[in-house]
């Protein structure tokens, strides 16, 4: 769930939704047109739709290793549960709490600032994200990767026919909902990473007692069955 919530509000959709909440245009620039005199405008338009919609991405891509290496070292002195629990809980809510500010305010610039500490909160989520199977389950990470994957791509490729059809007017309104929901749903992850999220090796994950993780017991047996090249001739 901690990947899934990141793709409810997908990064694509942040142009349509300052272009629409906030009336900004889509171009970032326009430049060198004619005037009526026949001179030319060297001015820029004040479109800034690419710039707010970029910042909140960069915060990410530049907090998450920095979040990632905070949990290591924060599980130095913790227990890894406590440490990725911590992390998780905490960035959820403050993403929640940023997207519940950016619903209600009008002014663009301080929506952009408010959705772009929200994403930089969220990198704290993906670092606990990305580690979590690693720790719940090392033998089979690569597995439930690849199973969180199919649940986030499909999340991605449907969540935005659900803003279409929420957005028909394209109004102010209607993308306060759309982010209220977003809200929503990272509250809902905090409270069920806070209760049911776990750091430690599962039991049904475990190598069992004695192998090395593919039925060769350490002692040279395979599945438990000694080789006669393996036996001693003398039993001392």
């Amino acid at each position: 769930m901690l990947n899934t919530v990141a793709y409810v509000w997908d990064p694509n959709l942040l142009p349509l939704y300052f272009n629409q909440s906030f009336k900004t245009k889509v171009e970032l620039t326009s430049y060198g047109t004619d005037d009526d005199d026949g001179g030319a405008d060297n001015d820029y338009d004040g479109d800034v739709t690419g710039v707010l919609a970029g910042i909140p991405i960069l915060a990410f891509g530049a907090l998450e290793p920095v979040f990632a290496l905070f949990g290591n070292l924060l599980g130095n002195y913790v227990t890894t549960t406590a440490a990725r629990k911590a992390m998780a809980v905490t960035a959820c809510l403050c993403v929640s709490g940023c997207l519940f500010v950016a619903a209600f305010t009008s002014n663009s610039a301080v929506a952009a600032c408010f959705v772009a500490v929200g994403y930089g909160c969220s990198a704290a989520r993906a670092a606990v994200a990305d580690a979590n199977a690693f720790d719940i389950a090392p033998r089979y990470a690569s597995v439930i990767s690849g199973i969180c994957r199919v649940f986030c791509r499909t999340v991605g490729l449907t969540f935005p026919l659900l803003v279409a059809t929420l957005t028909k007017n394209k109004t102010f309104q209607e993308w306060s909902q759309v982010v209220l929901m977003n809200a929503c749903m990272f509250v809902a992850t905090a409270i069920c990473f806070g209760v049911f999220g776990s750091g430690m090796e599962q039991s049904w994950a475990a190598v069992p007692q004695g192998q090395n993780g593919d039925g060769i017991q350490q002692g040279g047996s395979i599945n438990g069955e000694h080789e006669d090249e393996i036996r001693p001739l003398v039993l001392k």
